[in-house]
């Protein structure tokens, strides 16, 4: 736990005061899997159920990523500042 959160703190401490997505997070902190989850759902030639598994997994990813953040939210670490489209959230 300690390795993501301070992995998620070095994204804002190289751009203080910038707004990051929570996807934009996800693609850093995760890259491999975020890379090979988006190569499947962006493939024409997947399956439905590759290109189903892969939002699960893509899912999952962001639900990690967003239990970290909401709790240095909590601590004041971090502040949402607003929420997109689809419900996706910003943090600064």
């Amino acid at each position: 736990m300690a390795e993501k959160k301070q992995e998620i703190l070095d994204i804002f401490k190289r751009k203080p005061g910038e707004e990051f997505s929570t996807t934009y997070v996800v693609s850093r902190i995760y890259s491999e899997d975020f890379l090979k989850l988006n190569n499947i759902l962006n493939d024409k030639f997947s399956d439905e159920r590759k290109k189903k598994n892969a939002k699960r997994g893509l899912a999952s990813l962001h639900r990690k990523t967003l239990y970290y953040l909401s709790y240095m939210v909590k601590g004041d670490l971090l502040k949402e500042t607003s929420i997109g489209e689809k419900n996706e959230k910003y943090f600064t």
